[in-house]
Parts: structure tokens; sequence; C-alpha cells
């Protein structure tokens, strides 16, 4: 079972991708897994941690110039785009209040069960008893939270 935490989410969706016979299940709490709309604050965070990097990396920057961006082509980035297994339970747990993330990019928009709203705040999703109590019922019966329908 993975469980994560707005880009831990994500990153719990790309291994789920890349390793379905390895995850029972995928939880994630405000994780923009359905593309990148977040706070200008957040992103010119981003922007100054890139810089750093490349700055560190000296010269090899020359070398991979879309490295630690939206455009790197690296084999793990391209995980992030595939699709997410459909044979694997999942809910998506997010807040209409987030702050730092576009709440439309959290969710599956599947209408099945697997989108989950609650209060709160993006950071205070971590600490919320509601989302503890959705992870604690779809853990201990997955397939309930499932599309009833098989395409």
């Amino acid at each position: 079972h993975l469980i994560g935490h707005s880009l831990g989410g994500v990153l719990a969706r790309s291994t789920a991708a890349r390793w379905p016979d390895l995850v029972a299940s995928c939880i994630t709490m405000a994780s923009p897994f359905r593309g990148i709309r977040v706070h200008p604050f957040v992103l010119q965070t981003a922007h100054l941690v890139r810089g750093r990097i490349l700055q560190r990396q000296n010269g090899d920057a020359d070398k991979k110039p879309h490295c630690y961006s939206g455009y790197c082509t690296c084999q793990f980035l391209n995980s992030l785009r595939d699709e997410f297994p459909a044979d694997i339970p999942q809910i998506a747990i997010y807040t209409k209040t987030d702050g730092v993330v576009d709440w439309r990019f959290c969710i599956n928009e599947l209408d099945d069960g697997t989108d989950i709203q609650v209060p709160g705040t993006h950071v205070g999703l971590a600490f919320n008893p509601q989302v503890y109590k959705h992870i604690a019922n779809f853990l201990a019966e997955p397939a309930s939270y499932r599309q009833t329908k098989v395409a």
C-alpha cells in the first residue's frame, strides 16, 4: 500500500504505474497528479532550488539543460505521466481550500467514489482526523471504493 501527501502522492502513483505488481493500493492527499498548478510562491521557490542544483553541478548543467524542469525527459519524469493501472484500488483525498495546489488537479474525476473531499488546508491534511478515518476505512476494505462496473 502506498500513501503520499503532495509530491509524495505523485511519486506513489508513479511507482504504482511502473511496478503495479508490487502495489496493493494507492492513497493520495493533496497531490496534483493531473498536472501542475500551484501558488506562484511555490513555483518561484522551485525555480530557486533548480538554480542552486544546476549551480552545484558546475559545467554539467549544459549537458542536460532541461533537468529539474517541466521539460525533463528522464525515465523517472516520464513515469509521472504514465497511466495509472485500473486494477489498483485508489483514493484521492483533497480539499477545496488547499492554498498551495489547485484541488482540481488532485482528483481522479472518475465519479466512482474515489475522490474524497475533506475540510482543511494543504499541510493540514497530514494532521486531519477525517483524513485518517478515510485512510483506515480504505485500507480495511479497498475494494469497496472501487468502481463496481467493469469496462
